[in-house]
């Protein structure tokens, strides 16, 4: 499933990568591209390593980060009010078993999760420099940064956004195309954001950053209608217009290939060109794989069977390659974060059994032929690729 940044002709794209084994970030140049910076982080124990990548147009200059356990830990209170554990909960559903062990279960996972979340002072000193380089080499006196996908995504705006100053942070638009209303910005007081509608803070939409960046939005969201596409989820983008991050635009589009019925479509590559990103970071890849492969489970969840989703390969170098083309002088393909089955177990009990089945290589045979019984949207394809488990997200 992994695809190699040297097949595309782009002019400049970072390859991230955290595998079982270095659990590093890798990158690599090709050509010249503004400086930028990601952080790798972990979804449900994901043992992998924080670095801040930096590209100067010199590439001169290139600075890895460590990431370590911080000692004032950031997240929600309240692990349901995490985007982690609700796409997590989208993937396997409520445990089963007797509320007390159900408690327990998101108690540990959310211990974990605080135990990975946050960086040091040092890091943060460090991601706030390059992210002020990352603004300053901007051509328009603003960069606009976009992160595209799931969970793994959310990890990253989770860690990006907390390192500046919380009180310079605005929430200025917001589109939302999932089964529900949303929160985000238009909260309770005006009965949050419908599916299928969009909401701007008409106050902060006042300089040149905020009306171009809300224009952008309203564009891109407007390209995918039109186009009769979905946005998989939804935007919701964030200005600063004082403190550290001074100037920065990040749009957090928010995808699930569960709301979208597909991976990736050209409208997909017009709505993102719409908004005139900087640099945009994406990923796609848990929301592909199932814990088990029973009817039900395939029934409601087969994402691999939809447009675009099946090839991995392909679909990471054509969409790629699709926005570096459309005119976007950076894109970020982040690899899939690698599953720690042992944290996995913990959190999400039901699923040791699959685990211990799907690994057994002496099952596999019967495995796939019961699933291509039970599983006729995998017809054609080996369901042990689409399993959840370290193996496959090493592929990813």
């Amino acid at each position: 499933m992994e695809t190699s940044p040297h097949s595309l002709s782009a002019s400049s794209f970072l390859f991230v990568s955290t595998s079982s084994g270095s659990q590093a970030c890798q990158h690599h140049n090709m050509k010249s591209s503004p400086l930028f910076v990601v952080a790798c982080v972990s979804l449900l124990g994901a043992s992998v390593r924080v670095r801040a990548l930096q590209e100067f147009s010199s590439q001169k200059h290139t600075h890895g980060v460590q990431r370590q356990r911080s000692q004032k830990p950031t997240g929600p209170a309240d692990i349901n009010d995490d985007p982690m554990w609700k796409d997590a909960m989208l993937m396997y559903g409520e445990p089963d078993g007797p509320k007390e062990v159900f408690t327990h279960a998101k108690a540990e996972t959310m211990a974990h999760q605080q135990e990975m979340h946050g960086m040091t002072q040092q890091q943060q000193k460090e991601t706030i420099r390059s992210m002020q380089s990352f603004v300053a080499n901007a051509p328009e006196g603003f960069a606009t940064l976009v992160l595209f996908g799931d969970s793994t995504m959310s990890g990253i705006l989770t860690e990006l956004l907390g390192v500046s100053d919380p009180g310079a942070m605005e929430i200025i638009y917001v589109s939302n195309d999932r089964a529900k209303s949303v929160r985000y910005g238009c909260n309770e007081e005006c009965g949050g954001v419908p599916p299928g509608g969009e909401w701007k803070n008409e106050t902060l939409v006042s300089d040149k950053m905020t009306k171009l960046t809300v224009q952008r939005a309203e564009a891109s969201t407007q390209a995918l209608h039109a186009s009769k596409c979905n946005s998989g989820g939804g935007l919701e983008t964030y200005v600063f217009r004082t403190g550290p991050y001074k100037n920065l635009v990040v749009h957090h589009w928010g995808f699930l290939p569960e709301y979208a019925q597909y991976c990736w479509l050209p409208c997909m590559t017009e709505a993102m060109e719409a908004l005139k990103p900087t640099a945009v970071v994406w990923n796609i890849g848990f929301h592909l794989l199932n814990h088990d492969f029973s009817p039900s489970v395939c029934e409601q969840r087969h994402n691999p069977a939809n447009p675009g989703c099946g090839d991995y390969k392909l679909m990471v170098t054509q969409a790629t390659s699709q926005m570096i083309q459309s005119g976007i002088q950076t894109v970020v393909w982040k690899h899939t974060n690698w599953v720690c089955e042992d944290r996995q177990v913990v959190g999400f009990p039901e699923t040791k059994k699959g685990l211990a089945t799907w690994n057994d290589e002496s099952n596999r045979a019967s495995l796939e032929k019961t699933c291509q019984k039970e599983c006729p949207q995998y017809k054609g394809m080996s369901c042990y690729d689409w399993f959840f488990n370290a193996h496959t997200s090493e592929r990813m």
